[in-house]
């Protein structure tokens, strides 16, 4: 019964990312993917708050794409801006993060930071 419920729910969740009404685009299918992927991750670290709220945060550095379009698509912005949004949701992203994770991150963090 649990392997059904999962099938359903993946089931779901694909055809509302696809959906030609998500404003997000497909990018939300793969922030989802990521965060679960996280929470697997962390989950022998951590209390079940703070699993969720590392996977949300560390999902955002791994669908950098899925931002960019949620900015420049959906939101119509210009480079600058644009920029700017990602920007500022990794750094929040990555101040939501525990100490532990930040310490994982920081490369990761660091690097992006360059490139934007």
């Amino acid at each position: 019964m649990r392997n059904n419920i999962i099938k359903y729910l993946k089931t779901e969740v694909r055809n509302r990312a696809e959906n030609k009404n998500n404003k997000f685009g497909i990018g939300v299918l793969y922030h989802i993917e990521a965060v679960v992927r996280n929470a697997k991750i962390l989950a022998n670290k951590y209390n079940e708050e703070q699993i969720i709220a590392d996977a949300d945060a560390i999902s955002h550095f791994d669908s950098i794409p899925s931002l960019l379009y949620l900015a420049y698509r959906e939101r119509n912005m210009n480079i600058e801006e644009g920029k700017n949004f990602v920007k500022s949701k990794l750094e929040r992203s990555y101040r939501k993060l525990s100490d532990e994770s930040k310490i994982f991150y920081k490369e990761k963090f660091e690097s992006v930071m360059k490139i934007l």
